[in-house]
């Protein structure tokens, strides 16, 4: 488990990000902490991580616990009645944190694989679709800017179907580059594991503004140097310097990757975001400039 120093507990200098690390680690609990990159059009956006835990390793009244830290992130109240609502389906929470270049955004998700597990509704033959996460988004800034997202899990589907659905989520106006980026990658992970250990999302805002998907192959374990001439050929599509995206890649490369997501944003432009190196730890991370990240000390 990871022992991060007293003096490396922030997250740079930005204060609503460190927010969040002091009240999950309020709560005395063993949390999961993950870093993701997101590359768009002429833009690298890595100051982003996601801090997930368990209701059940939360101790005494989780639901008040989890409740106050969202009254303390100053939720929206629309999205705090419908998180309220759906907090005792659920077994896993997750919290996180994105700035772009002009906002910065809180995001919550509930997550809800455990109860179908308990109704065995994630067997070998099943094949129905099931409403495994909500998340909760908004601009920290500007909290009008937000809204709820479903990530609906189909299980089970092969290899072709997977590559089918990612084919239309971009669909065929110009968005045809990171369609083949995630095809190519599947063809990578299909050589490792399964594709019944593949766990594919297709999500949808409550705005229908954007439709993306979302692919969990942390079980391929590739590390983020094995799909390096993939990472090239998206910078190449968005635009972006290697040279920018370098001091962020050489101190990352060895970790796990993770999830892909990717998909049409609201203003129509596509996007790919990478998931990695998953840890669990107790306090938070190195302090970290997108460019200069954080280095995970594991024990």
């Amino acid at each position: 488990m990871s022992d991060i120093p007293r003096e490396d507990r922030s997250w740079g200098s930005d204060r609503k990000a460190n927010l969040l690390f002091e009240l999950i680690g309020d709560l005395k609990s063993e949390y999961k902490f993950e870093r993701s990159v997101k590359i768009q059009q002429k833009k690298l956006l890595g100051n982003r991580f996601m801090l997930g835990l368990y209701k059940s390793k939360i101790g005494e009244t989780p639901h008040e616990k989890l409740v106050d830290i969202c009254r303390r992130m100053d939720m929206p109240e629309n999205l705090f009645e419908a998180f309220s609502e759906n907090l005792s389906d659920a077994e896993g929470v997750g919290f996180g944190f994105e700035e772009t270049e002009r906002t910065r955004v809180y995001k919550v998700y509930l997550d809800f694989m455990d109860k179908w597990k308990k109704e065995n509704r994630c067997g070998p033959d099943q094949r129905d679709p099931l409403l495994v996460i909500l998340g909760f988004k908004w601009d920290i800034q500007d909290k009008k800017k937000g809204g709820l997202a479903k990530y609906v899990w189909h299980p089970n589907l092969p290899i072709d179907e997977i590559q089918k659905r990612i084919s239309d989520v971009f669909g065929k106006d110009g968005h045809g580059k990171p369609s083949e980026i995630a095809t190519r990658l599947l063809d990578i992970v299909s050589r490792r594991i399964s594709s019944h250990s593949i766990l594919y999302l297709d999500v949808a805002d409550d705005k229908g503004r954007r439709r993306s998907f979302d692919m969990n192959l942390y079980g391929a374990n590739l590390q983020l140097k094995e799909i390096y001439p993939l990472l090239q050929e998206a910078l190449q599509h968005y635009s972006i310097p290697t040279r920018k995206f370098h001091p962020l890649y050489n101190s990352l490369r060895s970790l796990r990757f993770g999830h892909l997501s990717g998909g049409i944003g609201s203003g129509g432009a596509d996007f790919l975001t990478i998931y990695f190196g998953i840890e669990s730890v107790h306090k938070a991370p190195t302090a970290v400039d997108p460019e200069q990240p954080a280095r995970l000390k594991a024990g």
